[in-house]
């Protein structure tokens, strides 16, 4: 400090004196001592030998804390100091105190975090050491009040006597102190806690004073904390040992928890400082100390999983898990962690009962700061600090940080142990589940081009065969046949890469709005006929708290449901089956996902043969079929497995009750999110393609499959309405075709030899050129994850094989713009039935095309050679839409014939 002297009517007085920099500035603080002046009476050095000597036969002990707040009190004059420590959530305890025998005790009175709220726990790190001389004394005014050149107000934040709160002086009144100082306690760039003097009359300390203490304060920090924390070294310890049996050889027991279990259960039970404890894996529990009884444990552990937390802690159980209040005696605090190795979960809990605590406040923690009529703030005055009581029940003594520690580093040491124990073991597992995985993989990659892409051709060609109107009935009725039939052979087909799925973990929900009720409605008229078949009666009831519009999996449901319907009637010879459905609303206290907020309840009941008890145990094994089914030799045995993977990944679970000879019922619920109406996306009505509206861009579309049936199956939907199609077998050469023709859209096979579909649209979707043209991937694969794979290759469109001809007209409608001319459809200027080649093939209206031109046409259509029927179309069709039109429809429709004689009768 500096030290100026003033001089008044001949009169001087000296005062200490403090320059504190600014920016652009300096503050010129003087401190007057008019009260009580507390200075040094010893030199500094023998001062420090003595707190030192003094704190160092302490050290080891108890009383640190106490021996600090005595060294404090003496080096300051107080009336009282106490050492105030912060806890997690900011309130605080008095953990320490020296004072007068007259004054009323702190310790161990807690105090709400409002007592000191985050602004005033801020300045510590701004100055650490606060002094207010006079709780009474008015602030002198400041000379200027603002800053002489940025106008800005002073920031006195590194002020001594006046860096405290209006707020902070009115707290201190209300504890009836007159003068006090706080110095922070900063740990690890954290506010550990307060030292604190309280007085009971105005008291000043001098420079020296504070300064001591603030280096004082800096220097024992360090050992404060230690001393403190002697239980979490002692915790230390414990995981020391711990470690040490973990790894010891002579323990040869694989499985870590039972190794564990013969570990001294004192200190298993110490670390965390519990009353009891649980070691459980599979079925196996192992109980140590004061447990809930085993039943309620397992439940805790379904519990658990569903937290999917590798730690979890609560003190308050039953706040968070509704049958906590049972077991509270033992269970009202629960540390657990779970380990998963080798696909087997272990799970350590330790408990704590139940505390009906009694807790000591520093006056009522709930009363709150209030705002005057003058709008300051002000704490609302507490009459007195004296004891106040609090009751809590349902709750243990809460886990300290250290206790949460100690279980997480007993975690990592049981890890470290079981990779130190079976290292080269489970690289071998991995290894092998990582080849097993691939292999699976593979094979359902490879299943699924293999037997969908057949199915495609099939099924492709009976849609294109089926679009010809003089088809005779019985070829009609024998189309149904072969159509029926690969439907359900892909239905089939589907039913085993499903299972495959499940395995591999590649099954994912694609939830999407729709109405429950219109689904419900279609499924009833789809079985009906089949019911009223075999003389059985179909019934559907829905009660009135089912939504109608609702977000889950719409395929996967309907399927689940199709295959349960299915059942029922297949194993049901005469009475009926009864669908029930109905609906219930989640509780929301009880919602861990919040996105759903309905469950959808769903019974399916028959009056058939039922399933005996033996099949009852095997019924949703996959490839597994119970007596009666065997009997009837239908199907794969997969439908019910699936069925119930679906279910459990919207949210629930499918069971199953029968009585032999009476019937079954099959139960499932699912968890959905209602909609609204405005929510749901209403398909639009599939009509029939039957040409390209006219005077539009003469079309090129490029087909790239190394299947010749694949291509042919494109060719023969695409270019008999008049688009331009070529076709390439790989990648590479459908490169050289695109660099030469620019097709404006591209369908491409994504699994070709030479080059795949993945590398030729990257390289085409790289060029500036490509990005004018679509691409569309046609693949075979089930996998959900491949359209995404897919898209980020640069393609713009994603439709699986088999496909059904509108998803190829619409992708191409949205991806170029192209407008058809659909059957039936009188807003188009041309119509099915405006199409009378009669009246269009006329000796007038090709009467310009060349002799050459039309010698070429009758010998295609003599000889049936649609590729060059189409070819010699796309030569006519920029400037006579309506022949070209017209040819097109001929062929579709198989009037090879009747073409033939219009183009001889009207060109000799």
């Amino acid at each position: 400090p500096i030290q100026l002297n003033f001089i008044k009517e001949t009169q001087a007085k000296s005062y200490q004196c403090f320059l504190r920099r600014q920016t652009e500035g300096l503050i010129l603080e003087i401190e007057i001592p008019d009260y009580e002046y507390k200075t040094f009476e010893l030199p500094f050095n023998n001062l420090l030998k003595i707190c030192y000597s003094q704190l160092k036969e302490t050290k080891k002990k108890s009383n640190f804390s106490q021996k600090i707040a005595k060294i404090f009190r003496y080096i300051t004059g107080f009336n009282r100091v106490i050492i105030y420590r912060f806890n997690e959530d900011q309130s605080g305890v008095v953990i320490a105190e020296d004072k007068e025998d007259n004054l009323t005790s702190l310790l161990g009175l807690h105090f709400p975090a409002t007592d000191i709220p985050a602004g005033g726990r801020q300045l510590y790190y701004e100055t650490s050491l606060h002094l207010i001389s006079n709780v009474n004394s008015e602030p002198i005014d400041l000379i200027p009040n603002h800053h002489p050149i940025t106008q800005k107000p002073l920031n006195l934040k590194q002020s001594i006597f006046r860096n405290f709160s209006p707020c902070h002086v009115q707290y201190l009144k209300n504890m009836g102190i007159s003068a006090g100082m706080t110095i922070g306690l900063i740990h690890e760039q954290k506010l550990w806690g307060i030292i604190a003097g309280h007085h009971c009359t105005p008291k000043y300390l001098s420079y020296e004073v504070r300064e001591f203490c603030k280096f004082l304060a800096e220097s024992i920090i360090d050992d404060l904390v230690k001393a403190e924390n002697s239980q979490k070294q002692h915790q230390e310890a414990i995981i020391k040992k711990l470690q040490t049996y973990l790894k010891t050889p002579v323990n040869k027991e694989k499985n870590l928890l039972v190794r564990l279990s013969h570990y001294d259960h004192e200190s298993l039970l110490k670390l965390v400082n519990a009353q009891g404890a649980a070691l459980c894996y599979g079925k196996t529990i192992i109980q140590v100390g004061k447990t809930p009884n085993k039943s309620d444990i397992q439940d805790l552990i379904t519990w658990l999983n569903q937290q999917n937390q590798e730690l979890f802690c609560t003190h308050k159980l039953s706040k968070i898990y509704p049958q906590g209040k049972l077991i509270k005696d033992q269970a009202s605090g629960l540390l657990a962690i779970s380990i998963i190795l080798h696909n087997h979960a272990y799970h350590i809990i330790w408990f704590r009962p139940e505390v009906i605590q009694t807790v000591n406040w520093a006056g009522d923690p709930h009363q709150n700061i209030i705002v005057a009529e003058n709008n300051e703030i002000e704490i609302s005055p507490r009459n007195s600090f004296e004891l106040w009581k609090e009751t809590v029940q349902e709750t243990a003594v809460p886990w300290e940080n250290f206790e949460i520690n100690g279980a997480e580093k007993l975690r990592d040491n049981l890890m470290l142990a079981a990779l130190e124990f079976s290292q080269t073991a489970l690289e071998n597992a991995v290894q092998k589940a990582e080849a097993a995985n691939r292999a699976k993989s593979e094979f359902l990659a490879n299943m699924s081009h293999e037997l969908r892409t057949p199915l495609n051709a099939i099924l492709g060609f009976c849609q294109i065969i089926r679009r010809s109107q003089l088809l005779p009935l019985e070829h009609q009725d024998n189309l149904s046949i072969i159509n029926r039939s690969g439907e359900h052979l892909l239905t089939l087909i589907n039913q085993v890469l499903d299972l495959a799925k499940i395995e591999a973990g590649r099954v994912n929900l694609n939830l999407s709005n729709f109405d429950f009720y219109h689904l419900l409605d279609d499924l009833e008229d789809l079985f009906q006929f089949k019911t009223e078949e075999k003389g059985l009666q179909l019934l559907f009831e829905r009660s009135a708290d089912v939504p109608q519009y609702i977000k889950t999996d719409q395929v996967k449901l309907r399927q689940v449901m199709i295959n349960l319907l299915n059942n029922a009637l297949k194993f049901t010879s005469e009475g009926g089956v009864s669908v029930r459905i109905n609906g219930k609303k989640i509780d929301e206290s009880q919602n861990n996902q919040s996105f759903y907020n309905r469950v959808i309840i769903i019974e399916i009941e028959d009056t058939g043969s039922g399933i005996s008890p033996e099949d009852l145990e095997n019924l949703f094994q996959p490839f597994v079929q119970t007596q009666s089914g065997s009997n009837i030799q239908e199907g794969t045995g997969l439908g019910l497995p699936i069925s119930r993977q679906f279910v459990r990944l919207m949210g629930g679970d499918l069971t199953v009750s029968s009585d032999l000879a009476k019937g079954t019922i099959f139960h499932f619920e699912i968890k959905v999110q209602e909609v609204t109406v405005h929510d749901i996306i209403i398909e639009p009505i599939q009509r029939r393609v039957i040409g390209l509206e006219p005077n539009q861009p003469i079309y090129r579309i490029l087909v790239v499959d190394d299947r010749w049936s694949n291509r042919q199956l494109m060719l023969k939907l695409l270019k008999p309405l008049g688009f331009q199609v070529k076709s390439a077998i790989n990648g590479q050469e459908a490169l050289k075709i695109w660099e030469q023709w620019q097709p404006h859209l591209i369908w491409m096979d994504m699994r070709m030899p030479v080059m795949d579909g993945y590398e030729a649209t990257k390289r085409i979707k790289g060029t500036i050129q490509g990005q004018a043209t679509a691409i569309i991937a046609l693949t075979a694969s089930v996998f959900e994850e491949e359209k995404a794979v897919v898209l980020s290759t640069g393609c713009d469109g994603f439709i699986r094989k088999p496909f059904r001809e509108a998803e190829i007209f619409n992708a191409i409608e949205k991806q170029i713009g192209v407008k058809f001319i659909y059957e039936d459809n009188h807003e188009n200027k041309i119509s099915v039935t405006e199409i009378n080649p009669d009246l269009i093939i006329t000796a007038e209206s090709i009467a310009h095309f060349s002799p050459t031109w039309i010698t070429q046409l009758k010998q295609a259509i003599t000889n049936i050679d649609i590729e060059k029927i189409c070819n010699l179309v796309e030569q006519i069709e920029p400037a006579n839409s309506l022949i070209a039109h017209t040819i097109n429809y001929c062929v579709e429709n198989f009037e090879y014939e009747k073409l033939l004689t219009l183009l001889e009768e009207n060109y000799p």
